[in-house]
């Protein structure tokens, strides 16, 4: 288990780091092996790490494509990663890590964002394509991890933990009582509402695509 936060001004306001440790600090149980930050203008990104399948600094977060097309932060598991890195191989792609993270990096290179159909287990991923100025927000097929943001006219905040979201001032505390009345009839929150007034938890399956002319909530799989 990681966690991953992020910020995205699109009135290109500048990321202040401050901003993303704070609302790292609140998912610090999610990942004690490590953290990373990437902040570039208007979009920030911060990861929390547990390190599982290569625990060396070469599987650190976020992590670069080696184009540097695309930057990642990554909390999950692809169990078909060994499979999908034999294929990138065989089409050049050379690897410097055993992390799956660095296979999404190159594939994305290879396939843009079909590459997600292509993968078989859990995730949540914020992707910054530097190429666009874009960021893609990404869950799982079944929605095992999760991914609450909160979307307004100056951009997006996005994090694991809606408490994290919450440690970001800019976000209302209002609450939202259609979700609230959902939850005592149904003894679950209804997808993708949250107790937080126009807080949403990404839909399994889906991916958001935004940038400063296009804001996309489209199924990927």
């Amino acid at each position: 288990m990681c966690g991953i936060v992020g910020v995205f001004n699109l009135n290109k306001k500048i990321i202040s780091k401050k901003t993303l440790l704070s609302m790292a600090s609140k998912i610090s149980h999610r990942g004690p092996d490590g953290e990373g930050y990437f902040v570039k203008d208007n979009i920030g990104l911060a990861h929390k790490r547990l390190a599982i399948l290569d625990v060396t600094k070469k599987g650190a977060q976020p992590m670069n494509s080696k184009s540097n097309r695309w930057t990642i932060i990554f909390n999950g598991c692809i169990y078909n990663f060994p499979e999908l890195k034999l294929e990138l191989e065989s089409k050049g792609y050379k690897f410097s890590s055993k992390s799956d993270t660095e296979v999404i990096c190159e594939g994305l290179d290879e396939y843009g964002i079909s590459f997600f159909e292509r993968l078989n287990g859990m995730f949540a991923i914020a992707i910054w394509d530097n190429n666009k100025n874009q960021l893609i927000l990404a869950r799982d097929r079944i929605g095992q991890k999760p991914l609450f943001y909160y979307h307004y006219e100056e951009g997006i905040i996005f994090s694991s933990e809606l408490n994290s979201l919450l440690n970001n001032r800019i976000i209302p505390r209002d609450i939202d009582k259609e979700a609230i009345s959902e939850y005592l009839l149904y003894d679950t929150f209804v997808q993708p509402n949250t107790p937080i007034k126009n807080v949403k938890k990404l839909e399994a399956g889906h991916a958001i695509i935004i940038d400063r002319k296009n804001n996309k909530l489209k199924k990927w799989k």
